[in-house]
């Protein structure tokens, strides 16, 4: 059975389903009342709503109010080509008609946003049952090969250096790499080492006893110590003082 989304059109008139059609070839779902229109969308997986706005029987602010209400992330797009601008609002969201042209050119977008979020999914899916989390997705040949290491290094205590610029989720294969280790029933400790100010390094890392200096006035354990038995990620680690 196919369960890619279908586009959802509503109209009366056999020539603007045929323009649809020929227009933007796709798996499309007709219908030409409200209450077949909101029985579809609650059934089956949709990817945008088309409507005919020369449908004056469907067309109304409380149809497009009920959908948004029912799926408030589905496209709308409502269709004319009388050339003259129409403009519903619900709440804070202004649906606006377009020419069918232009809503192929939007359909073609959404299709192609659909096809990566059933990739993403799908990679989610494997890697979950591979790691038990999906927190780090990816489905390339170097993603792979960070993926094999990460297994090689299953059940192991191993300090490990993960080298890369920033925003590029060493902080998430920490965390994977913890999921699988010796220590995954301990702590996961993060610390950015480039926020430590130099005085504060020792005491951060290692701790202090109760009167160590002025203003101990209780024991205060280190970073150290807060993962024993799990794992420390000293992020940028480089910028230490």
């Amino acid at each position: 059975m196919n369960k890619r989304p279908k586009i959802l059109a509503a109209t009366l008139d056999p020539g603007f389903r045929k323009r649809c059609e020929q227009a933007f070839p796709a798996q499309w779902e007709w219908a030409h009342t409200t209450d077949s229109i909101l029985a579809l969308l609650a059934l089956e997986s949709t990817a945008a709503l088309v409507v005919d706005v020369q449908m004056n029987t469907v067309v109304t602010g409380d149809l497009f109010s009920e959908v948004h209400k029912l799926l408030p992330n589905l496209p709308i797009l409502p269709v004319s080509s009388s050339g003259k601008p129409l403009t519903w609002r619900i709440g804070n969201l202004a649906i606006e008609t377009c020419s069918l042209e232009d809503a192929c050119i939007h359909l073609g977008e959404i299709q192609i946003l659909l096809h990566w979020s059933r990739r993403v999914t799908e990679t989610q899916k494997v890697i979950e049952k591979r790691f038990g989390t999906a927190e780090l997705v990816g489905a390339s040949q170097e993603m792979e090969a960070v993926f094999e290491r990460v297994d090689s290094l299953r059940d192991t205590r191993a300090t490990v250096l993960l080298q890369g610029e920033s925003g590029t989720g060493k902080e998430l294969l920490a965390r994977l790499l913890h999921s699988v280790s010796a220590c995954r029933k301990g702590p996961f400790v993060a610390i950015n080492c480039g926020a430590i100010p130099e005085h504060l390094l020792e005491s951060e890392l290692f701790g202090y006893e109760r009167g160590a200096f002025t203003g101990a006035v209780r024991q205060k354990p280190g970073l150290f110590e807060s993962a024993k038995n799990g794992t420390l990620l000293l992020d940028e680690i480089g910028e230490l003082p």
